[in-house]
């Protein structure tokens, strides 16, 4: 997810495209999000072996495909 924002940032850059900088910004965000979600779910699995909530990921499931789409989308242009 990391190289796919920085995909979508450096095109931003390259096109000086601000919105597309700020897009890219934002998946940076999302995926740091994701690992901090990712190193909270190994601690809570190292403690007690359980079920995440379908919400948690359900949530994480759309925002790797959203940004891994925006990264296909980003090598294509």
């Amino acid at each position: 997810m990391i190289v796919n924002a920085l995909l979508v940032l450096r095109l931003g850059f390259n096109a000086a495209n601000r919105p597309l900088e700020f897009l890219g910004i934002a998946f940076l965000a999302i995926s740091g999000g994701m690992l901090l979600i990712g190193e909270g779910r190994r601690r809570q699995l190292a403690r007690t072996p359980g079920r995440a909530r379908p919400g948690i990921m359900a949530g994480c499931a759309v925002c790797v495909v959203v940004v891994s789409l925006a990264g296909v989308a980003a090598m294509l242009s």
